[in-house]
């Protein structure tokens, strides 16, 4: 099964993230849009994963 993507806005430095996801919607990768991965500390991959849990409640409802 594919991964989805979604472009959001990294909680740090405001900059724009894509985030990779699964199936279960959880965080599998993120780049900065030049290709760079994002650091992924604990409190940025906490973030993420509610973006991602935001963002997948809107393509699920």
């Amino acid at each position: 099964m594919c991964n989805k993507t979604f472009e959001t806005t990294h909680p740090k430095n405001s900059h724009n993230v894509i985030v990779e996801y699964d199936a279960n919607l959880r965080l599998v990768n993120a780049t900065y849009e030049d290709g760079e991965d994002v650091d992924l500390t604990d409190v940025v991959k906490a973030h993420l994963q509610d973006d991602i849990n935001h963002f997948a409640s809107f393509q699920l409802s």
